[in-house]
């Protein structure tokens, strides 16, 4: 099931950029956005473990094509440290998105274009645990969707703002085997929301 999500993406990445690479643009003509934003997981259980608030940092590439389309590829990471619940023991997490999608661009004056995107995110996740009752190190990944909400304006000639709020859907399921041969499954929601901004470059 693991290959099937990587194939999915893969697919939705390689149809998107023969979308892109089909018109009259340079592909070396790209605009680099790096970004860090608040992310707000929206399980309980996660903001009980680790914290509410977590930051995100991101490095963005967009890609103009026909008239206010603009294609997307990005990178983000989050951790954290917390507590597991119960016993109290030391937790620790990081998490890799990795997207891709399309955006549509509504200009409202020469300085300033709002946005709406959709897209797919692979998303890779890793908890480490102390306690001696758990598994030490548990790897996943997954793949999900993401909705974007945001705004470029200019700062300069080529420099330009990005501010977004975004949605991120990502569910990973866990499954072990213990010695009688029973299989414990347990699933963790890292879906959330980020608000947040950065700065741009036009090439």
């Amino acid at each position: 099931m693991t290959q099937l999500r990587k194939s999915i993406f893969y697919l939705v990445l390689v149809t998107l950029a023969m979308t892109v690479s089909t018109n009259a643009f340079s592909l070396c003509a790209f605009d680099p956005v790096v970004k860090v934003s608040a992310f707000f997981p929206t399980s309980k259980k996660i903001c009980r473990i680790y914290s509410s608030v977590m930051p995100y940092y991101e490095l963005e590439i967009n890609k103009n094509f026909c008239e206010n389309w603009q294609f997307w590829l990005g990178g983000g990471y989050v951790s954290d440290r917390g507590k597991a619940l119960g016993c109290k023991t030391k937790t620790s997490m990081w998490l890799v998105p990795l997207s891709t999608g399309l955006k549509y661009l509504y200009p409202l004056n020469q300085c300033l274009n709002l946005y709406a995107g959709a897209g797919a995110c692979y998303s890779l996740f890793h908890t480490k645990d102390s306690s001696r009752y758990v598994h030490k190190n548990n790897f996943q990944d997954t793949l999900g969707g993401i909705f974007k909400l945001g705004c470029f304006f200019n700062l300069t000639g080529q420099l330009f703002g990005d501010v977004s709020l975004e949605y991120l859907y990502q569910r990973f399921s866990f499954s072990h085997h213990s010695s009688r041969h029973y299989t414990l499954r347990h699933h963790v929601d890292m879906s959330g929301f980020k608000i947040g901004g950065g700065i741009g470059c036009r090439y």
